[in-house]
């Protein structure tokens, strides 16, 4: 049965700032104020942090582990792969991407997303597409069946680079662009 499921992308890697999933914030790693944020989001069923094969990663599973999520490994360069073969393993449907990088996402934003979602029958909505939400509160939410469409369709070397890019440029899915959440 699928699950509504919240995927954390995060990497040691990169080269602006590197290991800056690692560094603290009020005595604790930024990944670990991520994945607690998430944990506000009463909608999420579970919860995987996906990071790539390199020996400097583990460490991030390791965080995951203590924070009691699941961890997942992928190919480094194929990001697309990455998710794909997440979110195939941990049956996750809708799946939430959340960057790692992220430490003052709003559970509420996302809460509300989730709800919309659920209640529509789109394939991909974002706050990202047209950025109308201040950085860091990035969310993307999108269906097992666009993932795995844009996968089989992924072509060039940018397609698997970034996870969505197939996805919100592919002209058969239902898209929403975010663009304001009104509180009830």
């Amino acid at each position: 049965m699928s699950k509504i499921t919240a995927i954390i992308q995060a990497r040691t890697g990169s080269n602006r700032f590197p290991k800056k999933m690692l560094h603290k914030i009020d005595n604790e790693t930024m990944i670990w104020h991520v994945i607690n944020r998430i944990k506000n989001v009463k909608s999420i069923q579970q919860i995987v942090l996906v990071t790539t094969e390199r020996e400097e990663d583990q460490k991030l599973l390791e965080i995951a582990k203590k924070s009691e999520i699941n961890g997942f490994v992928g190919k480094e360069i194929d990001v697309l792969d990455r998710f794909f073969q997440c979110a195939k393993k941990f049956d996750a449907d809708p799946i939430i991407r959340i960057t790692g990088d992220c430490p003052l996402i709003d559970p509420f934003l996302i809460e509300k997303m989730i709800q919309f979602f659920v209640e529509n029958k789109f394939d991909y909505i974002s706050n990202r597409i047209e950025p109308t939400f201040p950085d860091g509160l990035d969310t993307e939410i999108f269906t097992f069946h666009a993932i795995e469409k844009a996968k089989l369709n992924a072509r060039l070397k940018s397609d698997l680079e970034h996870v969505l890019l197939k996805i919100q440029n592919y002209s058969r899915f239902l898209i929403l662009k975010i663009i304001r959440i009104y509180q009830k």
